[in-house]
């Protein structure tokens, strides 16, 4: 419930765990390793006509009150944050409407990393339900602010991030409801047994993810010492991620939302108690170690490893068993809990020769230039140029991009997601910002390039495990796909220890979702 909300939560914070320490990973799964270097920065790209036209955002007047909660976050039962929401009956445009207003703060570790996470989303509905103007700002290391005007069939937007301004419109697939139900059902009794899809928009990717809930049971629960009537509502998000939350009876209100990934919980408590720091003032445990996937028996020299099985458990759903050339699942049960057991065998194939091939010009789904991944944006097509310098070899000029990727961006966690021109114009970042990157500057050069999403293997020091991780995918020849990492100094070939659970645009990270700290690993030779 709560819809952008909850899937802006857990895109920011289970997103964050594809982002492992690049560097770290570098010197691991390569033999050599080359030291990041500054780039020069890329000109933003000035604002155009071509941008959709929105109007400034001014927050509406509020009218009524209908509703406010706060909420302490917790993250692994450590106090991490605190968010506020409020509804409202506003006039907007002559005519009622009612308000969203929330906001989110969060303080989290990651690999010894202090990064701290601000959300404000601000949502103007119409009496039914329906997004009529959205406005959100997240800020830590970065700061963007995406704006939404919500049309018939369509949703203009407008992202400012670092200075540069961009902007499109964002089709609504046919038969798609996008009215939040939070707010069509506040004045309504709610049952056990009611159920409802969605589409809701999400800022940090600017896509529209499906989501939806059912209304499972009444239960009696207690939040911190008080006792509360609650209807629990079971939410799916993507093909993975769930959140389980109880909403009050009398009130309407949610008392308590918990989530498995990433082991994320809000709890209603009263303002002052909401914003008290955790005891040390900030979140300690580290999240992206404490969310590893802990093996059996240490894999040495991972990088190096060309063939691997292992034995998977606590996978949610089938959609995440993606097998290809590279890596195929079997033996494939289903136990009392619902979740999977599989076991996936991974052999690297060679690295395709050079002067074999020429530009494939196709599958051209991804060539596509996309909210995120901006193939045709000037600067990037620029670089893509001065890249290849005339050459039309694709496994020469896959190399040579992950290259310059891996020289160009500078290690370093940022919290935001952000597009392949955002890491262009800052170029720093985690490996989710290499991918991105190397996504938009491959298919700008013509090579065919997807996002992949799951988990390798990193002997860190005192914590060694499967840790959550980003890299590409590229077609060289129209038919087959070659695993790339931009995060190592020689990109390829990819170790075994890379295992795919999602591919395609950057959203697709969000299918891991339901995976983080529920998937278990044994190796199994």
């Amino acid at each position: 419930m709560r819809a952008g909300m909850v899937v802006g939560v857990l895109a920011l914070i289970a997103i964050g765990l594809i982002g492992t320490d690049c560097r770290g990973l570098g010197k691991e799964h390569a033999a050599g390793d080359s030291a990041p270097v500054t780039a020069t920065m890329a000109a933003p790209n000035p604002e155009s006509s071509s941008l959709p036209e929105i109007p400034d955002w001014t927050p509406p007047t509020i009218t009524e009150k209908e509703s406010e909660a706060f909420y302490g976050v917790f993250i692994l039962d450590d106090k991490a944050g605190w968010q506020r929401t409020t509804i409202a009956s506003v006039d907007w445009n002559g005519a009622e409407a009612v308000y969203l207003d929330s906001e989110l703060h969060v303080n989290i570790s990651m690999l010894g990393r202090s990064v701290a996470q601000d959300v404000v989303m601000q949502v103007v509905f119409d009496a039914k339900g329906h997004p009529l103007r959205g406005h959100y700002e997240i800020s830590g290391a970065l700061t963007q602010i995406v704006d939404a005007l919500f049309e018939p069939g369509q949703v203009l937007w407008r992202r400012q991030a670092g200075g540069a301004l961009r902007g499109g419109a964002l089709p609504v697939p046919e038969g798609a409801d996008l009215t939040d139900p939070d707010i069509a059902t506040r004045t309504t009794k709610m049952k056990v047994g009611d159920e409802r899809k969605f589409v809701v928009f999400e800022p940090t990717m600017v896509q529209l993810p499906e989501g939806g809930y059912k209304v499972e049971a009444k239960d009696t629960i207690e939040v911190e010492g008080k006792r509360h009537d609650c209807f629990r509502v079971v939410a799916q998000l993507g093909k993975t991620g769930t959140m389980t939350s109880w909403v009050e009876e009398k009130t309407a209100q949610i008392v308590r939302s918990v989530s498995d990934a990433v082991g994320m919980e809000l709890r209603i408590m009263d303002e002052e108690k909401a914003k008290e720091p955790g005891a040390d003032a900030e979140y300690r445990p580290d999240l992206a170690e404490q969310t590893r996937v802990i093996v059996d028996r240490q894999i040495d020299n991972p990088g190096r490893a060309m063939d691997l099985k292992l034995r998977a458990r606590g996978i949610p759903s089938e959609d995440v068993l993606i097998s290809d050339a590279r890596q195929k699942w079997s033996d494939v049960h289903k136990g009392a809990d619902g979740s999977l057991a599989a076991t996936v065998t991974v052999k690297v194939p060679p690295v395709p020769a050079e002067g074999d091939l020429k530009l494939p010009g196709g599958p051209t789904e991804f060539l596509a230039s996309t909210a995120m991944i901006e193939a045709s944006d000037p600067e990037i097509k620029a670089e893509a140029t001065k890249i290849l310098a005339g050459g039309t070899d694709p496994v020469v000029a896959a190399r040579a991009i992950a290259q310059w990727v891996n020289k160009t961006v500078r290690a370093e966690p940022v919290g935001s997601i952000r597009s392949a021109r955002e890491v262009l114009d800052d170029p720093r970042g985690v490996c989710r910002d290499y991918a991105a990157l190397y996504a938009a500057i491959a298919r700008a050069a013509g090579i065919p390039t997807k996002f992949a999403a799951g988990i390798v293997y990193w002997n860190r020091e005192g914590a060694p495990g499967f840790y959550y991780h980003a890299w590409n995918e590229v077609c060289l020849d129209g038919r087959h796909w070659v695993a790339i990492d931009s995060t190592r100094p020689e990109p390829w070939p990819v170790d075994a220890t890379h295992v795919k659970f999602a591919e395609g645009e950057v959203g697709s990270m969000t299918d891991v979702l339901g995976l983080i700290g529920a998937l278990k690993i044994e190796v199994v030779e």
